[in-house]
């Protein structure tokens, strides 16, 4: 792995910050991880994320890479929160939140998970479930927006 650049993208959740704090460490450790596809297998990331503090920071254009990211993770919770409508009987919404999923995932060129989404999305207001297969399908096509280009899931 050296040499090589991962990305990740991680949500904090702070809850209480003082008033006369400057600076927050958001991690401070180390990151294992296993990495199937690479022969040597385990990796390990020493971390020290510290940000400023500040009631009135200076604006930031994030990188488009994070934009991109947080566009997929909106995609993949969309889905998710579908699955969860339609546990609690919620069908019109969780259909009504697939067709938004679908135009998304037209606008950024996925035309044949987009025509899943929209197949499932019919198939829900007959059925008031996923099928199998339509919700295997949209979970791990919506994760793979998640990989790196030319890692996509067969």
């Amino acid at each position: 792995m050296y040499g090589k650049t991962l990305s990740f993208l991680m949500e904090f959740y702070i809850s209480h910050l003082t008033k006369d704090l400057e600076r927050i460490t958001l991690a401070d450790g180390k990151l294992k991880m296993e990495i199937p596809t690479q022969t040597e297998g385990k990796c390990r990331l020493f971390l020290n994320l510290i940000r400023p503090v500040s009631d009135d920071p200076e604006p930031e254009l994030p990188p488009s890479s994070i934009l991109d990211a947080l566009s997929h993770l909106s995609l993949y919770r969309l889905q998710e929160r579908a699955r969860q409508e339609v546990e609690a009987g919620e069908v019109a919404q969780a259909s009504r939140r697939l067709q938004y999923l679908a135009t998304h995932l037209l606008s950024i060129g996925d035309r044949e998970l987009a025509h899943t989404v929209l197949v499932e999305a019919e198939h829900i207001q007959q059925s008031r479930h996923f099928s199998k297969d339509g919700d295997k399908r949209i979970k791990y096509g919506t994760r793979s927006l998640f990989l790196p280009s030319g890692l996509e899931q067969e």
